[in-house]
């Protein structure tokens, strides 16, 4: 079966629709499938292969398949019946008998009986073909068939040039090396894996105060009034807010009532002792119930007075938002705001479980903070929890402080960033595979 029988515009059409369609392809894979299986619209055939040459040969495609397995026996013969064929400048015909013994018996197993031979080289270059493509059916091939192929190709080659230059450098470079390159290639691999690099792990951290005078509620009651604003630079003896006076003032009230009737009492004991001796007995009772109300009204006044908390040293007042806290009950000693000095800040980092390494008291650390990114912030490790807390996002974490260096920029107080720290020197390929390491190990259990 051949082309002869077919109007002459038909095959002028069918050439130049594939043409086109072979440029237009933008991938080689792409590229592969046409030349295999869309050049049956020139000439039917029963089996084609589109072989690559390079240092060892490759069958890029086979029709019908998507994508060759190299370690098959059909892939390995053919390529080697290519790479025998390679040295063909010109379209050739081939049959079993033009092939060596070792080659050529196994032909009836594997192709038809006629194959046509049709190299892929650049203009110019055809001493240095990019490949071949095998063409093999039950008919012989006729000369007319031959030209029509080879125009084909003579402007296919452009196109696979290009889109196999547009390949990734380390593909090109693992396809296009010899034996002894690749070797060459692996012993610098292993020798770059022993290269010395510092490992480091970036984590969320914001900047904290130091020593700050913590601001507790003073007594049991419910938080009325915020005399500051959160982050306001406040002085000694500045309010800072208040509770709820109320009820201290009623039962302040009452007991004044209480020891003013306590006083009435006692005094009418003592007059009347002299002519009646049980009020002589009840002056020393007396007593010590004026005694005692009077002790409890004392009491509620320092508890009024305490009811208006100050600031005991300058600082800023460090607390959220003033509306959370209003109207809410408070026991004795609750933690109500900080009082920080903003000259003494500390970085806080949280290192998640799954990024913690060892790392050194006075190891280096670099703040990048949110807002300012391109901004760097130098500090210095200085504690390391020993145990992992459960942050609010249900992350288990590791709580590390770092010391600012004196002399230096300081970050403003709650700025937030990420924080690199930086641990100690290991090889690249440790570097590389420390966290697969480690997953295989939790799953392995190894």
């Amino acid at each position: 079966m051949s082309t002869a029988g077919q109007p002459l515009d038909s095959i002028l059409g069918a050439l130049l629709n594939l043409q086109q369609r072979i440029a237009g392809t933008t991938t080689l894979e792409e590229f592969h499938y046409s030349l295999v299986n869309e050049t049956v619209y020139l000439a039917p055939y029963r089996q084609a292969v589109l072989w690559r040459a390079d240092p060892n040969g490759r069958v890029e495609a086979l029709s019908g398949i998507p994508l060759p397995d190299q370690e098959t026996p059909f892939v390995r013969w053919i390529s080697a019946i290519c790479n025998h064929l390679q040295t063909n400048t010109d379209p050739v015909s081939i049959q079993s008998k033009d092939l060596p013994p070792s080659l050529g018996e196994a032909w009836d197993e594997w192709l038809p009986r006629h194959a046509l031979w049709l190299p892929i080289a650049l203009s110019g270059e055809a001493g240095r073909p990019l490949g071949g493509l095998l063409l093999a059916r039950e008919e012989p091939w006729s000369e007319g068939e031959k030209v029509l192929f080879s125009q084909l190709l003579l402007t296919s080659a452009p196109v696979w040039w290009g889109l196999r230059a547009r390949r990734s450098f380390w593909r090109r470079l693992r396809e296009g090396l010899p034996g002894r390159g690749r070797l060459l290639l692996v012993a610098l691999v292993l020798l770059l894996s022993w290269l010395p690099v510092r490992q480091s792990v970036v984590a969320p951290a914001e900047v904290i105060p130091r020593d700050p005078v913590l601001v507790r509620a003073p007594l049991e009651g419910v938080v009325d009034e915020f005399h500051v604003t959160p982050n306001q630079v406040v002085s000694a003896g500045q309010a800072l807010f208040s509770l709820d006076a109320r009820k201290l003032s009623n039962r302040l009230a009452v007991t004044r009532t209480e020891l003013e009737v306590a006083r009435a009492e006692y005094r009418q004991a003592v007059q009347t002792a002299l002519r009646n001796p049980r009020d002589a007995t009840r002056q020393a009772l007396l007593k010590g119930r004026m005694e005692q109300k009077g002790a409890d009204l004392e009491f509620l006044r320092q508890q009024v007075e305490r009811v208006r908390v100050t600031a005991s040293r300058d600082g800023v007042a460090v607390f959220g938002d003033a509306n959370d806290w209003l109207g809410r009950p408070v026991a004795i000693g609750e933690k109500i705001l900080m009082l920080a000095d903003p000259a003494k800040v500390e970085l806080e980092i949280y290192l998640p479980v799954a990024d913690a390494l060892s790392f050194p008291k006075g190891a280096p650390i670099e703040l990048f903070g949110a807002a300012e990114p391109g901004r760097r912030f130098r500090a210095v490790l200085r504690y390391s929890s020993y145990r992992a807390e459960l942050l609010p996002d249900g992350i288990l974490a590791y709580r590390l402080k770092a010391d600012f260096p004196p002399g230096e920029p300081l970050p403003a107080l709650g700025v937030r960033g990420a924080a690199r720290i930086l641990g100690e020197e290991v090889s690249l390929w440790y570097y590389l595979l420390r966290r697969p390491l480690a997953m295989a190990r939790r799953v392995t259990g190894m």
